[in-house]
């Protein structure tokens, strides 16, 4: 920022300072979208500047092209790879979050699979559209076509 203001100042936006930035957590109170847009903004304001991150967020992680990524909890590095994920696999992969889903998703998946080994198959799809009608509000699109493929499958 100070950077910025001299530049602003001076009237001379050449000016471009060298070195290294450290930054914890820049994700802290930003919404997902400005999480996404921080680094690729600041390492377009200041090219020469090296930006070191710690960040629990997978928008910040995967936010800019040729970034080393170094996880300190398995201490695996990644390039540009993580660049190209998508948040769920980092999430499970990097950020120690069992699967991509909510813990209400989970507790419905559990229920799904609970009902779709019902031996009586029209129980089942009762149970499946009770629970449609109960919970299909917290269901993402993609688990409420699961369940409707389950029903056909139960027909």
């Amino acid at each position: 920022m100070r950077t910025d203001l001299l530049r602003k100042q001076a009237d001379n936006y050449a000016y471009d300072p060298c070195g290294f930035v450290f930054i914890d957590e820049p994700e802290t109170h930003l919404h997902l979208e400005m999480q996404y847009q921080i680094l690729p903004l600041l390492t377009g304001m200041f090219p020469h500047l090296q930006f070191i991150v710690a960040t629990h967020s997978p928008a910040v992680a995967s936010s800019i092209k040729g970034a080393t990524i170094f996880d300190l909890s398995t201490g695996d590095v990644l390039g540009d790879e993580a660049a190209g994920s998508s948040f769920s696999e980092l999430m499970q992969d990097h950020f120690g979050v069992e699967n991509e889903f909510s813990n209400v998703a989970d507790e419905i998946i559990a229920d799904i699979k609970r009902i779709v080994r019902l031996p009586n198959h029209a129980q089942a799809s009762q149970q499946l559209l009770d629970l449609l009608a109960e919970k299909g509000r917290y269901m993402s699109a993609t688990l409420q076509l699961e369940v409707e493929a389950q029903l056909i499958g139960l027909e």
